[in-house]
């Protein structure tokens, strides 16, 4: 069968039912690659354009869905250098940049360029074997095992529900050294006497709590030390939640009697040793104060903490 017949039989089925499958995206993505190239540019020129004008008048008017997935991510420029600057082609170089501005107008996850922080972030999301119409790995200066380049939009709900965080009214500077060095904050058991080490707490209690979030840079020079741009994404039942706590962190720092001070770049990043009568990082009562304060939005891993605490009780006695 055709490239064109198999697209405009994705796009009837989509226009009947209101989605498409995963499987179907694919299909949809693969084809528009080539007209993107200019390969079976003549056979394409119609349907194509037709589809993504379908795309943009869908979630226009509010729907989402899998469909979503075929919209590949880029700027005005990458589209008008590969369709051309007149007629047609400039029209789905317009629509196609259009539709990426509602995507960041949605705050979804429209990352062109990620950089896990950890190894393990990106084996838990990606795994080894990465498909090829997803995303493309980064070969810069930078040379970053861990840097991609997305091909397409929600590629990060595809691969494990994820979805973007609001971070607005996070403290931005604080928030991102507890991203990028929350374990060396951690190993140093340095003092809490920052913001910053409050939320590296919250994402470590987190993780310990096996609640499943990924910390990300969207700049590929993050290895230069750049914390610029710097995302959460986490599953979509878990998002609101971690959202909440850490968006309330404030109140474990008011909890520790003054002992967090106000932003500073001069020292926020030393990562000094607690003194005498301040809080560390491993410090119990610290990491008490975190636990208490995470629970308020996962009740069930409190229950979950309770039950192993009882349960290490019993073989004690016994």
């Amino acid at each position: 069968m055709e490239d064109a017949d198999v697209l405009e039989g994705i796009y009837r089925k989509f226009c009947e039912t209101g989605d498409i499958s995963y499987r179907e995206s694919d299909a949809v993505f693969r084809i528009a690659q080539r007209f993107f190239s200019r390969k079976s540019y003549l056979s394409l020129k119609d349907v194509v354009p037709k589809w993504y004008e379908k795309v943009k008048r869908e979630i226009s008017n509010g729907r989402r869905g899998v469909f979503m997935h075929t919209v590949p991510l880029g700027s005005t420029e990458d589209f008008y250098r590969n369709l051309g600057t007149a007629g047609d082609p400039a029209n789905l170089a317009s629509c196609l940049t259009e539709i990426n501005y509602i995507f960041r107008e949605m705050k979804r996850p429209v990352c062109i360029n990620l950089v896990f922080l950890r190894d393990k972030d990106r084996l838990c999301t990606l795994g080894d074997n990465i498909p090829k119409t997803l995303l493309v790995k980064r070969f810069d200066k930078v040379n970053n095992k861990n840097a991609f380049r997305f091909l397409r939009a929600d590629t990060l709900r595809r691969l494990g529900n994820f979805v973007c965080i609001d971070l607005d009214g996070i403290k931005a500077r604080e928030f991102d050294i507890a991203c990028a060095y929350r374990y060396e904050m951690e190993e140093k058991n340095c003092a809490v006497d920052r913001l910053a080490q409050v939320y590296a707490a919250v994402f470590l209690e987190l993780e310990s709590a096996g609640i499943k979030f990924l910390t990300c840079s969207s700049r590929a020079g993050y290895a230069y030390g750049y914390l610029d741009e710097l995302s959460v994404f986490a599953d979509e039942k878990d998002a609101e939640r971690i959202e909440g706590a850490l968006k309330t962190a404030d109140c474990v720092a008011e909890s520790l009697k003054g002992a967090v001070k106000e932003f500073s770049v001069r020292d926020l990043y030393l990562f000094s040793p607690a003194k005498d009568g301040e809080p560390s990082m491993n410090d119990p009562y610290f990491r008490k104060l975190v636990k208490s304060h995470i629970s308020q939005f996962f009740p069930e891993k409190r229950k979950d903490a309770v039950e192993e605490e009882e349960e290490e009780w019993v073989d004690m006695i016994r």
